[in-house]
């Protein structure tokens, strides 16, 4: 007999996208503002969810920000590390950094980033509502607790 699938459910429960404590920007330059060179920042995330005929899904995940230039600083390529962590309360289910790189051009004051990343798997026995995704700038999760969320529908 041979196997049946399960069909994936209509709708899927996607979870939240929090900012991670202290991740929602980068300042580079010296402690006043007069001296900084520049910023990176978020200013929106997103996510989409995909249910599997086993139970578990697939998520993905959009972030976009801007690198802002300070009083001492000038055009360029300005880096960070981020990361985006898919986690059930302390466990971590999933997790990859990247380096997000933002070029300011000659005669403007800010630029823009974007990414996406896809192909996060949460296994059926995740699937809870303690599951939350977590981005921010900085080489890995934090254990901290989320600060701010930015659910959308």
């Amino acid at each position: 007999m041979p196997e049946q699938r399960q069909a994936p459910p209509d709708d899927v429960i996607c979870p939240y996208v929090f900012i991670s404590d202290g991740g929602s920007a980068v300042r580079v330059g010296g402690e006043s503002n007069a001296s900084l060179r520049y910023q990176l920042t978020i200013s929106e995330t997103a996510r989409e969810c995909t249910a599997l005929p086993n139970g578990g899904m697939t998520i993905k995940v959009g972030v976009q920000g801007l690198a802002l230039l300070g009083p001492a600083g000038g055009p360029g390529t300005f880096s960070s590390p981020f990361h985006v962590t898919i986690r059930d309360g302390n466990r971590i289910l999933a997790s990859r950094s990247r380096t997000v790189s933002v070029t300011v051009p000659r005669g403007q004051t800010q630029g823009e980033y974007m990414f996406v990343e896809d192909g996060f798997t949460v296994p059926p026995d995740a699937m809870s509502d303690n599951v939350i995704i977590e981005v921010g700038f900085g080489r890995g999760p934090s254990q901290a607790a989320p600060a701010r969320s930015t659910r959308r529908r």
